[in-house]
């Protein structure tokens, strides 16, 4: 399996995969299975979207989720949840911890 991004060079993930290809024919053939290659009937490439994640804006959590109150999602307004996570995690606060305060450093 490769990752293949919009700018991805093609033949540099095309290439090496031709190599094992041929090094795992190789290696069958060299075990003595008697076989002999002669061509490539069909093959076929799977390809599958990739869309990586990316921080965004408070989303409401489920509300299965929330009433079991062991996850804190931070109410922000800027697409940076992920530095308020982490600042929460190491100043963690007794109540309203969902809060983004002035006691909340923001340089991190």
């Amino acid at each position: 399996m490769e990752i293949n991004l919009e700018g991805s060079d093609v033949n540099e993930i095309y290439d090496p995969m031709v190599v094992k290809v041929l090094d795992n024919l190789s290696n069958f053939q060299r075990r003595g299975s008697g076989w002999v290659f002669a061509s490539i009937v069909r093959l076929e490439i799977h390809t599958e979207n990739y869309e990586p994640l990316r921080g965004s804006s408070f989303i409401p959590l489920p509300e299965g989720l929330g009433l079991k109150k062991a996850i804190i999602n931070l109410k922000n307004e800027d697409n940076k949840c992920f530095k308020w996570a982490v600042t929460r995690a190491v100043h963690p606060v007794d109540h309203n911890a969902e809060r983004i305060t002035k006691e909340l450093p923001s340089k991190q």
